[in-house]
């Protein structure tokens, strides 16, 4: 458990619903977050260089780089 952070900003599209999830990623020093939610995240996805160095992905793409079908 993380708790979270308010001093991190957040990407001013990413719904305020998921600053939350987002902060406590960035707080914890997460190199990965994991999500399905792409209507939300989706923008984000594969795109380090637009959230702080996260990256933020689906499992399919996790499993896809561990060589592992989805």
């Amino acid at each position: 458990m993380v708790a979270d952070d308010p001093a991190i900003l957040c990407p001013a599209d990413l719904a305020e619903k998921h600053w939350p999830i987002y902060r406590g990623a960035l707080a914890c020093k997460a190199h990965v977050l994991l999500t399905g939610d792409h209507r939300d995240f989706g923008f984000l996805m594969n795109a380090p260089e637009l959230a702080n160095g996260l990256l933020i992905q689906p499992v399919a793409d996790v499993l896809d780089a561990l060589g592992h079908p989805a």
